[in-house]
């Protein structure tokens, strides 16, 4: 697309600047100038959780910006907000509210006609174990769609039937620098917990849970 040129289509990615977000970002703005008339914006919603979130920032904005001199059609909005951390309250369930709350509006703010999240295969396994050791209905233990429209927005998750190991794969084809989230180590999230004590028990004694759930 030229410089001057109104998109005819506009598309956001959710993007932490994560692994997971930095390659769905670099696909889809592959795929845009290859197709043309396509606009993608990177979203970068900033908690303020840890102590490398400025520095996150700063990543997500040199990669957009090392991307466009390349010839990607992709811009940066970013967004500080803050997480209202009330007695008993999960940081984890606050901070994904908080966060979709903030893509939505900036979403709006772009014109965005899809934002897509970078889940994957192994994010939605986990997904049902946690809603169903959570009690959840017939409608939690449905998990994440892949399609979604709400309040005039649609949400798509492309890469939810496909594992990591290919999205890992996708990184290291393309060299691409992303940043690692030290939350991810933290315990006291119950996904986390999951991740790193659960899942390895039961992927050997199952090794086709993720596929099957």
């Amino acid at each position: 697309m030229q410089a001057g040129e109104t998109p005819l289509y506009r598309v956001a990615v959710a993007y932490s600047a994560g692994r997971d977000s930095t390659a769905l970002l670099h696909a889809t703005a592959c795929a845009a100038r290859e197709s043309g008339g396509v606009e993608v914006w990177a979203l970068h919603v900033h908690h303020g959780l840890s102590q490398y979130a400025d520095a996150w920032l700063a990543h997500a904005e040199q990669t957009c910006a090392e991307w466009a001199d390349q010839g990607l059609p992709v811009r940066l909005l970013a967004r500080k907000v803050s997480v209202p951390l009330e007695a008993g309250a999960s940081v984890e369930s606050e901070a994904r509210r908080v966060r979709y709350a903030a893509l939505f509006e900036m979403a709006h703010e772009v014109g965005a006609d899809l934002v897509l999240l970078a889940h994957h295969r192994r994010d939605q396994a986990e997904t049902v174990l946690l809603q169903a050791l959570r009690g959840a209905g017939v409608k939690g233990l449905a998990a994440m769609p892949a399609d979604a429209s709400r309040d005039g927005l649609r949400w798509g998750r492309p890469w939810l039937h496909h594992p990591r190991e290919a999205i890992e794969a996708y990184v290291h084809h393309h060299g691409l620098q992303f940043v690692d989230d030290d939350s991810n180590a933290d315990e006291r999230f119950a996904r986390n917990r999951l991740r790193l004590a659960v899942w390895p028990v039961l992927e050997a004694a199952f090794p086709q849970a993720e596929a099957c759930l």
